[in-house]
């Protein structure tokens, strides 16, 4: 099972400002979906799930950090090299028709992380897994791919892509047993991508 911790958490509850702070700036619309995402990801997991799922620490010691960080750096080189492998995957398309600023940008392509993966690994990748292991990572994944048809339309690079990435993410998260981790991956995923999308634009 794939547990909240106090890194996770944290990061959650940042999402939540990121909205109240994006919000500001008259991009309401913008933040519809990431905030039904993440709101509906943590209700789920409170309703569906048969216990809270939070791992006991309170604090991150030094063998969850090192836990964290191997599988969190594990799973970025991995996806790095799913890039490579489709290279014609275009880079958060929908960025470009809206008019953000750099730290707006990196701050949504934040926020649609966090909350995609309160969302498709704290409650679907959980939820699926009850039945089993297998499901719960292809099943989580199919579905995390079948909602980026709206970002990527047909392209079967990207949708390789992003179902490569969602088996990884469900997998790690497994394996890892914390929300954290793919979280940090899709943050340092979208946050990367959107500084590359600028920099080649």
């Amino acid at each position: 099972m794939i547990r909240r911790d106090s890194l996770s958490d944290m990061l959650t509850v940042s999402s939540f400002l990121i909205c109240l702070y994006l919000s500001t700036f008259d991009l309401g619309v913008l933040i519809i979906f990431p905030v039904v995402l993440l709101t509906s990801g943590i209700l789920l997991q409170y309703y569906m799930l048969d216990k809270p799922s939070q791992t006991k620490e309170k604090h991150i010691t030094s063998k969850a950090a090192t836990n964290i960080g191997y599988y969190t750096m594990l799973g970025f080189a991995a996806i790095f090299g799913i890039g490579i492998v489709s290279p014609q995957v275009e880079k958060l398309p929908f960025l470009a028709q809206v008019d953000l600023t750099v730290t707006q940008a990196v701050m949504f392509a934040s926020l649609i992380a966090i909350a995609e993966e309160q969302f498709f690994r704290g409650f679907l990748t959980n939820y699926l897994s009850k039945k089993s292991i297998f499901l719960g990572i292809l099943g989580s994944a199919a579905v995390f791919a079948a909602f980026h048809l709206a970002v990527y339309g047909q392209s079967m690079a990207a949708l390789f892509y992003v179902l490569a990435s969602g088996v990884l993410l469900a997998w790690l998260g497994i394996r890892s047993g914390r929300l954290a981790v793919p979280m940090c991956i899709h943050i340092m995923n979208n946050t990367g991508v959107y500084l590359l999308t600028v920099v080649y634009a």
